[in-house]
């Protein structure tokens, strides 16, 4: 299983890849809004290792943010953040730019919050 560190570079390198996108192009913010809800994935995880837990799925992991105390304070956030990306992997969502800011506003409460417990 991949410890905090390894949770907190994927994490860093989705982000950074999200934010190279050329968000002119939808198809582009489609992929930006999916690598911030992996790098929010990641940063939680980062954090689970430390209790040490491991999700084996989103749904554990879905289960496991709603009911730690610690974490339920994010659950809304993100989940509209795996909505969002759920919704342009299968849907063939049409994200603008303004949808993007929207999305690194709920991501970068996640990675405040988790970081800020690390």
């Amino acid at each position: 299983m991949p410890d905090r560190n390894a949770h907190l570079k994927r994490a860093h390198d989705n982000e950074e890849f999200a934010r190279s996108l050329e968000l002119d192009q939808g198809f582009y913010v489609d992929w930006a809004i999916t690598f911030l809800f992996y790098a929010a994935v990641h940063y939680i995880d980062a954090y689970l290792a430390l209790k040490p837990y491991h999700p084996p799925s989103h749904h554990h992991r879905d289960t496991e943010i709603q009911r730690n105390g610690s974490l339920n304070q994010i659950w809304n956030d993100y989940r509209r953040l795996k909505d969002l990306s759920e919704s342009a992997r299968y849907e063939i969502a049409n994200y603008h730019r303004s949808d993007f800011r929207a999305v690194e506003a709920r991501f970068g409460r996640i990675k405040n919050y988790v970081s800020s417990r690390l």
